[in-house]
């Protein structure tokens, strides 16, 4: 699942992945109104490596 992206990811792509913490999976499977409400949250900042 995406959302839209935060300042970490909207330089690069216009959606970014759903981050679910592991204690919150159960409330967001189980209740409606919780999954919407969190969708609206902002997500957590994604730190960008470089491989060469």
């Amino acid at each position: 699942m995406t959302t839209k992206p935060n300042k970490s990811v909207r330089s690069i792509h216009d959606r970014m992945p759903l981050i679910i913490p592991e204690n919150l999976i159960k409330p967001w499977g189980s209740d409606l109104e919780f999954a919407r409400n969190y969708l609206s949250e902002k997500m957590p900042e994604l730190i960008l490596i470089n491989y060469t």
